[in-house]
């Protein structure tokens, strides 16, 4: 059942982004990450939205590090505070509200 009738490029919600690398250079964090295998759509219509926390089991109140970015990579040049560490989410979307039914 298609979920965004005004969209033909999603039917389903997207799976989970996998495989998240994170190889720090020169202060800049750069992140890369493997397609999910479910896309619910065509590839064209699937982005990837990164967040950061401080609190890796709190991404609610997450800093958005790109929003609907249409690669696999994204960049963040902020530094953690001293003695903390950075988590990452990618998580990605497509046509289909968040939550919406299949």
């Amino acid at each position: 059942m298609d979920c965004n009738d005004s969209d033909g490029s999603s039917w389903a919600v997207p799976g989970e982004a996998m495989d998240l690398v994170i190889i720090e250079i020169d202060s800049v964090s750069d992140l890369a990450w493997s397609a999910p295998t479910e896309l619910g759509g065509t590839v064209a219509g699937v982005a990837y939205d990164t967040l950061r926390s401080s609190d890796p089991s709190d991404f609610i109140s997450a800093d958005c590090v790109e929003s609907a970015g249409v690669d696999t990579a994204s960049s963040d040049s902020t530094l953690p505070p001293s003695g903390s560490v950075f988590a990452y989410l990618v998580r990605a979307v497509n046509g289909c509200p968040a939550g919406g039914s299949l």
